[in-house]
This record gives structure tokens, C-alpha cells and sequence, in this order.
């Protein structure tokens, strides 16, 4: 097996992989990984057997240490049909001699969160029980299961019904600037860290990647009072950023939008993922009120754990 680090002159090659891949998304893709390449040292791999690449590895290193990937929801070997089980454990044999060789003394992984599969592939996480990783963070992703019937609590019910009786018009937006200021607003008022992406970083996403990041948002008249920011997956919606407005609370805004995006994909995805509660101020670095937020949209938990192998 040979291995490449990632340059430039790959990318071709990297892309078409990806889009093929049996767990590929445009999140791997190589435009989108670089919009933010200045925070990040790249050391992606590519994996080659019988000159035929078969794998990818979005890396990125920090002095002896590569991860994969924390400038992204998640990482991970990205296969191809190639790959199967003993594929995947000469995978990680010749990634811990690849490593070792260039003085990296631990890899950090965060795989996919199995609902983003198009098809069962595990096979990374049996190839890191082989390697003795250990998991040294879970946290719990809400996704809702949007082929089923809508399974809102009550009160979800009560507040859509007068979300309808309010005179709100949802549409698509690419009035990026606008809703990221809202977003910050209401980040601000909660006292938790500004929003990951920039203004200016997001309108690039958008215009780049318009089949899969999309702009839905609320208006009471003219004044906006609230969106939802989603990247859209192979099967999976990821509500990327949730905000309103003060006036958008009171007219259950967020309620309309969510149900909007459920109607709207309930055919074509097979999951909408409300992302993580993740709080590290709160008991079991979880916020509660929002885990029960989620859930009450009928989402339920799914783990994303991340792993670690010392060399």
C-alpha cells in the first residue's frame, strides 16, 4: 500500500473520490476544507493500492499530534466499495508506520456519527478498537428520523398551530449578513462563544456550495425574526445554526421553520440532525433545556465519539 500527503495537485483526484465514496460528503470536499486553511496545517492522506486509490484522510497537525478533523463536524477515513474490513485494518496498519515515520506521537479521530451512511460502514471504528484507541469524548447529536410520522410533543404542537396564526412568511434567503448578526445577537445574550463561521466565511459557502448549504428564514413583515442554516448531506439536513429574535419567539417562529424543513425533505433525506447539546458551564457538559428542546420535535440521541491512539 502506498500513502500520499495531500497537495494541491490531488485535488482532482481527492474530489471525484470523494463524491464516489460510500461515506463521502461535501464536507470532505477539498474547496470546502480550505476555506479556513489558515487556521489548520493540512496533512491529508491518500491511500493507494496497486496505484488504484482507495481511501482518503482528511488530517490536520498540530507539533506531534495529526486529528482528523477538528475544523470539521467530523472525520474520518473516507472509503471507497474497496474497502472492506481487512482493508480497513491494513488501512490503520500502514497509517500508525506512515505516522510513526514522520514523528507524530497521536492521532485524534472523530468519525461520522453512522446516520450520515449511505450504506453500514463501521469498519473504521473495529480497526480502532484493534489499535487500542480510546474514546476521550462522546457527546449526544438529537436526529429525527423525518420518514416517520411527525412525533411532536404537545406543546411543539400547540406552539406551530400559532406559529400558522401569525401572518409569518418563511422563505430561502441568501441575506447571509443579516442572519449571522442574528445569530451573533442571540449567542451573545446566552453567553457562549461567537458563532464558528464568520459572515464573510458563510456567503463564500453559500455561493460555493449552493446545492448543500441553504438559507430558510422567517419574517414578521419586514422585520426578520428568525432562520435556520442547513447543510445538506447524502441523507442527512444538519440544522448547522438555529436563531430568532425576540419577536420571533413570541410568534413561535423557529416552531414554522423547523416543521418547514420536515415537510420539505421528509422525502428526499432521511434525517434532520439538531446537532449536539454540548455546554461544557453544565452538568455532563450538557445542556438539558435544549437536549429537551430537540427532543420535543420527536429527535432522539445519537453518539458522536471521538478517539485517540498513542503511538
Amino acid at each position: 500500500m502506498e500513502i500520499q500527503r495531500y497537495h494541491s495537485g490531488f485535488k482532482d483526484l481527492w474530489n471525484t473520490c470523494n463524491a464516489q465514496a460510500v461515506n463521502g460528503t461535501f464536507l470532505f470536499d477539498r474547496t470546502f476544507m480550505e476555506y479556513h486553511e489558515s487556521q489548520f496545517t493540512d496533512h491529508s492522506l491518500l491511500f493507494f493500492r496497486q496505484h488504484k486509490l482507495i481511501a482518503l484522510l482528511p488530517l490536520h497537525e498540530a507539533e506531534e499530534v495529526v486529528a482528523s478533523h477538528n475544523g470539521l463536524s467530523f472525520g474520518g477515513f473516507i472509503m471507497t466499495p474497496a474497502v472492506d474490513t481487512n482493508r480497513m485494518l491494513q488501512l490503520f496498519e500502514n497509517l500508525k508506520i506512515y505516522l510513526t515515520q514522520h514523528k507524530f506521537r497521536s492521532l485524534i479521530y472523530k468519525p461520522q456519527p453512522y446516520v450520515y451512511f449511505m450504506q453500514p460502514t463501521q469498519d473504521d471504528l473495529f480497526g480502532l478498537y484493534q489499535q487500542n484507541a480510546r474514546i476521550t469524548q462522546r457527546v449526544i447529536v438529537s436526529v429525527l428520523d423525518i420518514t416517520l410520522p411527525p412525533l411532536y410533543f404537545k406543546l411543539r404542537q400547540r406552539c406551530l398551530r400559532r406559529a400558522k396564526t401569525q401572518n409569518l412568511r418563511v422563505k430561502q434567503s441568501e441575506d447571509v449578513a443579516s442572519y449571522m448578526q442574528l445569530v451573533a445577537d442571540l449567542y451573545r445574550k446566552a453567553g457562549i462563544k461567537p458563532p464558528t463561521h464568520t459572515t464573510i466565511e458563510m456567503q463564500y459557502l453559500l455561493q460555493t456550495f449552493p446545492e448543500n448549504i441553504k438559507l430558510l428564514v422567517a419574517y414578521s413583515g419586514q422585520e426578520l425574526v428568525g432562520g435556520v442554516l442547513l447543510f445538506i448531506h447524502p441523507q442527512v439536513v444538519n440544522l448547522q445554526y438555529m436563531a430568532t429574535s425576540e419577536l420571533g419567539k413570541q410568534k413561535h417562529a423557529l416552531d414554522l421553520l423547523i416543521d418547514t424543513v420536515i415537510t420539505t425533505y421528509q422525502n428526499k433525506k432521511k434525517y434532520l440532525s439538531f446537532g449536539s447539546s454540548q455546554d461544557s458551564r453544565e452538568p455532563y457538559h450538557t445542556n438539558f433545556n435544549l437536549l429537551r428542546n430537540k427532543g420535543s420535535y420527536g429527535a432522539r440521541g445519537v453518539v458522536q465519539d471521538t478517539y485517540q491512539i498513542h503511538f
